[in-house]
C-alpha cells in the first residue's frame, strides 16, 4: 500500500482540509519479485558455475515466490524415466516416492508433451504411483528443453493455494 496525502491551506497558510489516496501496488510489487527471481535464475543459467550448484540456486529462487512452498528438479535419463536430482520443502516419503519416475508414467508422460501443466495435485497424481497426498494443494509440472528435447523437469507445489496464480503461470 501506497498512501499520498496532501494539505489544501487558505490564504493565510491553515489546513481547510486534506486530500488523500492510497494505492494498492501490491500486484506490481509481486510481478516485480518475479521479474528479480527470473533475472536471477536467468543468470544462474548463464553461468560457470558447478551444474549442481546451479540447480541447487535455481530452486531456491523457486521457491522465493510466495505461492510455491517445495518443489523439485529431475533430469531425464537414457531411458526417458525421470531422475530426481534436487528437491526442497518436501516430505521424505514422497522423495523417495519420487526418486525415480518411469517413462510409462502419467507424470513423464504429461512432461513430454512439452507442455507446463497446472492443476490440483490430486488431478495430476490420481492416473499415478504417487496419489498419495502429502498435503499440497497445487501442482505445476514444467518441462525444461533444450534444442526443442524435454531434458529435465521442474515440479512446484504449493500447501497453501489451490492453484497458482496467472503470474506465477507466466512466470515458470
Amino acid at each position: 500500500m501506497d498512501e499520498r496525502t496532501f494539505i489544501k491551506r487558505n490564504d493565510d497558510g491553515e489546513p481547510v482540509f486534506y486530500q488523500g489516496i492510497i494505492v494498492d501496488n501490491t500486484k506490481h510489487r509481486y510481478a516485480e519479485n518475479i521479474i528479480n527471481i527470473q533475472h536471477k535464475i536467468g543468470s544462474l543459467l548463464n553461468s560457470d558455475e558447478n551444474v549442481d550448484e546451479v540447480i541447487e540456486e535455481v530452486i531456491e529462487h523457486v521457491l522465493e515466490i510466495n505461492a510455491i512452498d517445495c518443489g523439485c528438479i529431475h533430469f531425464v535419463n537414457e531411458s526417458g524415466g525421470l531422475d530426481l536430482v534436487t528437491h526442497k520443502g518436501l516430505v521424505t516419503s514422497l522423495v523417495y516416492d519420487m526418486s525415480y519416475i518411469s517413462s510409462s508414467s502419467f507424470v513423464t508422460k504429461l512432461l513430454m508433451t512439452g507442455n507446463p501443466t497446472y492443476k490440483d495435485y490430486s488431478e495430476i497424481l490420481r492416473n499415478s504411483a504417487y496419489n498419495i497426498k502429502h498435503g499440497e494443494r497445487a501442482l505445476g509440472l514444467i518441462p525444461v528443453k533444450f534444442k526443442g528435447d524435454t531434458v529435465a523437469s521442474l515440479s512446484v507445489s504449493s500447501h497453501t493455494h489451490d492453484s497458482f496464480p496467472h503470474e506465477v503461470k507466466v512466470a515458470l
